[in-house]
């Protein structure tokens, strides 16, 4: 337990080394040259990228039978990306379980199996970019194109595998006669059977993977724009499909938000265009301001002000 304590730290020690190593003043000078033009256009990305994800996330709500209203959907992913953004490796948004639990009327079995569908899709999509890009800029990476063909494959090995109930079933025995009390073990199972209720196919799953990839290559445009106010002459692929790693790399559960391990890693993914380390540093943290912070306050607004009026109009 105190070790998952102090592993957020990690980051943020990580985040303090970096602005120290390269300086505040230099830091704070190179955000001042920022054309605010560029984080502007950033921003108009913003609204058609949320609304396509909440649009993605209601589409595998709709295949497994649940009935919730857009309005729900959309304040809900707010709230999540909220809690997400102030937890190490986004575990925050997990919030959406108990919310879809109730205004849905479903089983902690079937929220949760909704929830895991969803963060595998962003998470394919994502490989998929991570992927391809790594085949593009082999040269540069060499190192890079067999962890992460490992990692695609025991994402699709998982999914494939594990998508069926019985195959599952015997691990999740395993798993109960270990772990779980004997007086559980019944409601468990019923929770088993719910988390494979309406699960939908893998075919059907391609269509919110595109949108996915979609709104994906959307955010990492959001960043490259910033780069160009900053300067940065990288190509624009470049951008599309290898910073999702840094993304990857938020998602070890050692500091919040990524902050320091994000950084990191596109320092160390830029060093090969000799890029100024202050450049990369107000990059990640403008980008993440623009794609992420603006959306995270107003789900921190509309979290309390639900748990200030406790209203059932929304949830």
């Amino acid at each position: 337990m105190k070790l998952l304590k102090i592993l957020p730290i990690i980051g943020i020690v990580l985040f303090l080394y970096i602005l120290l190593d390269i300086g505040i003043d230099r830091a704070l000078d190179e955000l001042l040259s920022l054309n605010p033009i560029y984080p502007i256009l950033a921003m108009t990305i913003l609204l058609p990228r949320t609304l396509m994800i909440t649009k993605k996330w209601e589409y595998i709500i709709k295949k497994q039978e649940i009935n919730v209203p857009y309005n729900f959907v959309i304040k809900t992913y707010l709230i999540a990306t909220f809690y997400g953004a102030i937890t190490p490796g986004w575990l925050g948004t997990y919030i959406r379980i108990p919310y879809l639990m109730k205004k849905g009327k479903i089983s902690l079995g079937k929220a949760t199996s909704n929830l895991v569908i969803d963060t595998l899709v962003d998470l394919l999509s994502i490989l998929i970019l991570v992927f391809v890009g790594t085949i593009i800029v082999f040269s540069k990476f060499p190192n890079l194109f067999p962890i992460i063909s490992i990692l695609f494959a025991i994402v699709i090995f998982a999914i494939v595998y594990f998508g069926n109930k019985k195959r599952s079933e015997r691990y999740f025995k395993l798993i109960l006669k270990f772990l779980i009390p004997s007086k559980y073990k019944q409601d468990v199972n019923e929770q088993f059977d719910n988390f494979y209720e309406n699960v939908p196919k893998f075919s059907i799953l391609v269509y919110p993977i595109f949108i996915s990839v979609i709104t994906s290559i959307l955010g990492y445009t959001q960043v490259y724009l910033i780069a160009q106010g900053l300067g940065i002459e990288v190509e624009y692929y470049y951008f599309i499909l290898v910073y999702p790693v840094a993304f990857l790399v938020e998602l070890i559960p050692i500091t919040i938000s990524g902050l320091g391990t994000r950084e990191t890693t596109l320092i160390g993914l830029f060093s090969v265009f000799a890029i100024a380390e202050d450049k990369i540093v107000i990059l990640s943290l403008t980008s993440h301001f623009i794609s992420v912070v603006i959306l995270a306050l107003i789900g921190a607004f509309l979290a309390l002000n639900y748990s200030i009026t406790n209203k059932k109009s929304f949830i």
